[in-house]
C-alpha cells in the first residue's frame, strides 16, 4: 500500500474509447477518502473481463473507517465487495453482497472516480484498475493476503482463479436454470 497522501502521477493503461487501442498514459490518482486504500499495484493479469470492457461489454493509504488491513498489508483488489454482515454475506450459498454491490460503472460507491488523465475523469473496469501503478478502491472490495505470495500467481486469484475455480470446482446446490444464470454471468 502507498503512504503518500497527495495526488500521485503514474502509468496507467487507458482506452479513450469503445474498441480503440489501449494506450500507456500518465494518469493522476487522487488520495483516498475515508473508508478506501490506495493500493500501489506490484502485479497484475490480463482479466477477459478487461477486454470486454473495452470491446463495450457493460460492465496504498488506508482511511479512517479502513478497520482490517493497515499499512505495507498485501491485498488483492476483486470486483465484487463483501460487508461480511448481510444476509447474502452470512448464507454460505452466494458472495453478492446487499451493502457493497457489483458494480458495473467503475466509479467508487459514492459515485466519484479517484482517477483522472488529461483533465478528464477516469472510470477504472469493475473498481480494481489492475492496469494502473496505482489505484484506490473501498476497503471492502480487497482481500488481505500473506505477504510471502508469489506475486505472479496471487494476480491470477482476484479474477480468472475465483471465477473458474467457484464455477466448476465446487458442487453448487442449485437449481438447473440458477447454474445456466450463474454461467452467463461469469463467462
Amino acid at each position: 500500500m502507498c503512504t503518500s497522501q497527495g495526488v500521485i502521477t503514474c502509468k496507467a493503461a487507458v482506452c479513450w474509447g469503445l474498441g480503440m487501442t489501449v494506450k500507456l498514459e500518465e494518469i493522476q490518482v487522487d488520495p483516498r477518502k475515508s473508508g478506501e486504500v490506495r493500493v500501489k499495484m506490484l502485479c497484475a493479469s490480463i482479466c477477459h473481463t478487461d477486454v470486454l470492457g473495452i470491446q463495450g461489454s457493460p460492465y496504498v493509504n488506508v482511511g479512517d473507517e479502513v478497520k482490517n488491513l493497515k499499512e505495507r498489508d498485501m491485498v488483492i483488489p476483486t470486483y465484487i465487495g463483501e460487508c461480511g454482515h448481510c444476509r447474502s454475506c452470512v448464507s454460505g450459498k452466494t458472495n453478492l453482497c446487499l451493502t457493497y454491490a457489483f458494480r458495473v460503472t467503475g466509479l467508487m460507491p459514492d459515485n466519484t472516480s479517484r482517477m483522472s488523465c488529461r483533465g478528464k475523469k477516469l472510470q477504472p473496469t469493475w473498481t480494481c484498475a489492475t492496469w494502473s501503478e496505482y489505484t484506490v478502491v473501498n476497503a471492502n472490495y480487497l482481500l488481505k493476503v500473506d505477504p510471502g505470495i508469489n506475486l505472479a500467481h496471487a494476480s491470477f486469484i482476484s479474477c480468472g482463479f475465483s471465477t473458474g475455480y467457484g464455477a466448476a470446482g465446487r458442487k453448487p446446490k442449485l437449481k438447473v436454470d440458477q447454474v445456466l444464470l450463474f454461467s452467463v454471468l461469469v463467462l
